[in-house]
């Protein structure tokens, strides 16, 4: 697939997600969904993790390691682009694979909490905010809503993206069900 197509199916999912809000601190929660949504539209990558300068998310296109797909850039600072889409320049070049799981478990625990990190160790202050879980909410709703039509219109049943994806779905399912038992029940 050419460049142009594939920042065109970027640029529709963050329109149609998060629209032009600040993506501060949601490089995991952004790529995750993307990564999936990238895959059903015939786009192979992965998710790598580095830090510039503190950790951050971003995809690695496998059709070409050479390229770099950061939906979240803006957040280092304002006047980047919303979408950095191009070569590995050297701010990603120690990107690597991660553990996804020990990852996935610290966003679902944020989402399932009410936007609250992890705890830390005792002999570590916390001095962390809380992310806004209204925002998050808003966004995977977005998300989850387009993973969806995607997994209805194609067949992707037993690859390791549906499975993926269906933990993803699961995830949000509960996580919205959790904040509105709250804001309804107290």
């Amino acid at each position: 697939m050419k460049k142009k197509q594939i920042f065109k199916i970027t640029e529709n999912f963050m329109y149609q997600t998060l629209g032009d809000r600040d993506p501060k601190h949601m490089c995991f929660s952004v790529c995750f969904p993307l990564s999936s949504f990238l895959w059903f539209n015939s786009v192979p990558n992965n998710i790598i993790h580095g830090h510039i300068p503190y950790s951050h998310f971003v995809l690695g296109i496998l059709d070409s390691n050479k390229f770099v797909l950061d939906p979240t850039i803006r957040q280092f600072d304002a006047s980047n682009p919303a979408i950095y889409f191009g070569p590995s320049e050297p701010a990603y070049t120690e990107f690597k694979s991660f553990d996804f799981i020990a990852a996935y478990n610290i966003w679902k625990y944020y989402l399932l909490n009410g936007g609250k990190h992890p705890p830390m160790p005792e002999d570590i202050p916390d001095d962390r905010e809380p992310f806004d879980i209204n925002m998050l909410l808003q966004f995977h709703g977005k998300a989850h809503a387009l993973l969806q039509r995607e997994l209805n219109s194609k067949s992707f049943k037993n690859t390791d993206h549906y499975r993926m994806t269906c933990m993803y779905l699961s995830v949000i399912d509960e996580a919205i069900r959790i904040t509105l038992t709250k804001s309804y029940c107290g």
